[in-house]
C-alpha cells in the first residue's frame, strides 16, 4: 500500500507467498501502453486475458495494493503456493496463455506479434551443406559464462555469444563433424533477455559471476545478429 504522504499514480502489487515472480512480469507489461490498452479493450470471455485486464484496471486506480495470485495460477496451473518460480517462465506462460485465448485475432494477438516476437535462424552445417531452421522467440536466453566456464562480464559479450558457431557432439560427447550457429534477422521492440546462471547439464551448478549492463541501451546497441 502507498506510504502516507507519498504521491503515487498507480496502485502497487502485493507480495504475499512469493509472488514477486509474477509481479515483475505484470509491472513490465502494464507500462507498455499499447499492450495495456489492447488487454483492457479485449472481450471479457477469455479467462486469463480478463484477469489480467482486471489487474490492470485496479493498478490504474491509486489505492490498496493488487494481488496477482489468481493470475499466476491461471497461467501456470503447476505453480505451488508460497514457492518462488522463475519470472522468465511466468512471462512465457502468461504470454502463451494470452496468445492461445486470442487465437490469432484481435488487438491482443496483434500486439503479441508486433511487440514481443522476434525471429531466429539456426544454421546446421554438415558435410559442407547448410540446413536453416527458422523459428520465433519470445526471449533471448544466454548464459552468464561461456562454454569454458569463463564469465562474459558484460551484457554485450553475453549477447554476442549467441552467434558463435559451436561444434555438435554426440550423446557420448564425441565430435560429429557438424556445427551449429544462430542468427537473428528480427529483434522485437520489447526484447526480453534471460540471463541463465545455472548450468543444468552440470547438475544445476550456479555461477555468481558479475554481468555488467547499461541502464540505457545506446540508440545503435549491438544486436546478436551483427
Amino acid at each position: 500500500d502507498p506510504h502516507p504522504g507519498c504521491a503515487m499514480d498507480h496502485a502497487g502489487l502485493a507480495n504475499p507467498d512469493a509472488l514477486c515472480c509474477v509481479n515483475v512480469v505484470v509491472q513490465s507489461l502494464f507500462h507498455i501502453t499499447a499492450f495495456r490498452r489492447a488487454v483492457l479493450e479485449a472481450a471479457d470471455d477469455a479467462v486469463v486475458t480478463a484477469e489480467l485486464a482486471d489487474v490492470f484496471r485496479r493498478m490504474e486506480a491509486p489505492g490498496c495494493s493488487v494481488c496477482c495470485r489468481r493470475l499466476l495460477h491461471l497461467c501456470m496451473e503447476e505453480a505451488e503456493e508460497g514457492v518462488q518460480h522463475d519470472a522468465a517462465e511466468v512471462r512465457l506462460s502468461l504470454l502463451g496463455a494470452l496468445e492461445d485465448e486470442a487465437a490469432g485475432e484481435g488487438a491482443v494477438a496483434r500486439c503479441l506479434d508486433a511487440l514481443f516476437k522476434g525471429s531466429k535462424e539456426i544454421v546446421l552445417r554438415s558435410s559442407g551443406k547448410d540446413v536453416v531452421l527458422p523459428e520465433q522467440f519470445l526471449d533471448l536466453r544466454c548464459s552468464v559464462v561461456d562454454p569454458m566456464g569463463r564469465p562474459h562480464g558484460t551484457l554485450e559479450a553475453a549477447l554476442r555469444s549467441l552467434r558463435q558457431t559451436v561444434e555438435v557432439k554426440s550423446l557420448s560427447g564425441a565430435p560429429t563433424g557438424s556445427s551449429m550457429a544462430s542468427s537473428f534477422p528480427k529483434l522485437p521492440p520489447v526484447l526480453a533477455v534471460h540471463i541463465e546462471r545455472s548450468d543444468h547439464d552440470a547438475g544445476g551448478e550456479k555461477s555468481s559471476s558479475r554481468l555488467d549492463f547499461p541502464e540505457r541501451l545506446p540508440p545503435r546497441a549491438p544486436a546478436p545478429g551483427g
